[in-house]
């Protein structure tokens, strides 16, 4: 969307994704040192932090004149400090309306904080102003590099409202709680183009895609009506589902439905303010099967009360449910999230020494034996087994692949001195 925003204004524009293309950091740094640019900005993912803003000092220390940013969570929130790095600008929040001043030269213009030494705000766009944005620079990436397993390659991520309504404890909400969504007739547009470049996958990745049903609806219609043959996935929330909404997406293409269930114990749900019953989940995976679409629920372990008993809940709901796919991910804070401030005193957070982890070590290593345990449980039971021969049939390289590196994750470093008894 930034590259579409700066060729809008006259720019030329490139785009290099370092790990699509499996180029280490020598290598991309080169690739960015070959194209000349005046401006180079970067994505801080939160992991990554470190690494990126490393990157981009390197590239601004080798390229004379260079101007180099950063867009994303962590600089928006520490933007002084990470121009204190050696960063000349951050964009702030959604990155489009300080791309704009930047490239015009007004860097105290809101949206942007910059070596001038303004702090900046970030504003964020109304629902006409997202409308108004062009379409996204699709032409610029390389389909063919990107793909989800079990649905193929050729796939592009789009991105159709900002903001989310919940307010679940553990999640960063980079857009906050007000929600923008642009018009069918915007996002059926920009699904045709997507069409017509001869990409076949699209992954939405609206925090809640559902949260307004007419809107989804008239969505999967329109795509029906005007013939946009993509096969696509959408995130998703066990309260936001019904038999109609997930009928009208089977029948525009939706292949597979990604919901955020976190937990199969409700004392862990209501911790992380959920707002849903553990009952409802059942019946949500039950809709998703009956329509005929995939089902991936992402699962959560280590709230700091978490026994092995919610564990094992969780697990045993993923199979009871038929649950197509887990992902399973150790509880990390970030900052600005209401968890934060409540287990402050047992967890330590760092971003600017990649420190993200509890203070007491054994709780880490019950965290990650107990995700394993989850990993295995699953995919080694009929269900997950199920799905890892489907896939094979379909799709063998990608499928052993993924599951070498599944039983690295598992067995890896499994064998050692620790009484792992002692954490169930």
């Amino acid at each position: 969307m930034l590259a579409a925003v700066a060729r809008e204004q006259g720019h030329h524009v490139s785009y290099i994704d370092c790990i699509a293309e499996k180029l280490n950091p020598v290598e991309g740094i080169n690739e960015v040192l070959l194209q000349s640019p005046e401006i180079v900005i970067g994505l801080a993912g939160f992991q990554s932090f470190l690494h990126d803003l490393k990157e981009l000092i390197e590239i601004k220390d080798k390229l004379k004149g260079v101007r180099v940013g950063l867009v994303g969570y962590y600089p928006t929130l520490y933007p002084e400090k990470t121009i204190d790095k050696g960063i000349d600008f951050v964009l702030l929040g959604e990155g489009e309306i300080g791309l704009k001043a930047l490239l015009v030269g007004k860097l105290a213009s809101p949206g942007i904080a910059s070596f001038k030494g303004n702090g900046g705000i970030a504003p964020r766009l109304t629902s006409d102003e997202y409308n108004k944005l062009p379409i996204p620079a699709f032409d610029l990436i390389k389909p063919q590099l990107y793909r989800e397993v079990g649905l193929g390659s050729s796939l592009v991520c789009v991105q159709f409202t900002r903001g989310c309504p919940y307010s679940c404890s553990y999640c960063v909400t980079t857009y906050g709680q007000k929600m923008v969504r642009r018009s069918v007739g915007n996002v059926l547009d920009e699904l045709e183009t997507i069409q017509k470049m001869g990409i076949a996958y699209v992954r939405i990745m609206d925090d809640t895609f559902n949260v307004n049903h007419k809107w989804v609806v008239d969505i999967c219609k329109g795509m029906v009506d005007r013939k946009i043959n993509l096969k696509w996935s959408a995130l998703s929330r066990v309260d936001t589902l019904d038999r109609e909404v997930l009928k009208y997406m089977r029948q525009a293409g939706c292949r597979r439905v990604l919901v955020g269930i976190e937990s199969g114990s409700q004392r862990v749900l209501d911790y992380y303010k959920k707002g849903y019953k553990v009952e409802e989940i059942a019946s949500c995976v039950q809709m998703i099967r009956k329509a005929g679409l995939v089902s991936m629920g992402f699962f959560m372990v280590g709230a700091p009360f978490e026994e092995w008993e919610d564990v094992k809940k969780s697990i045993d709901m993923a199979k009871e449910c038929k649950l197509d796919y887990v992902i399973v991910s150790m509880l990390s804070l970030y900052p600005g999230i209401p968890l934060e401030k409540e287990i402050n005193d047992l967890y330590e957070l760092n971003p600017w020494d990649g420190i993200n982890c509890y203070k007491d070590e054994s709780h880490n290593e019950r965290i990650l034996y107990w995700t394993k345990k989850f990993y295995k449980a699953f995919y080694f039971s009929p269900v997950g087994i199920k799905t890892g021969l489907r896939n094979l049939i379909k799709e063998p390289m990608i499928t052993c692949k993924a599951l070498i590196g599944m039983l690295k994750f598992i067995f890896i470093n499994s064998q050692n001195k620790t009484d792992h008894n002692a954490y169930l």
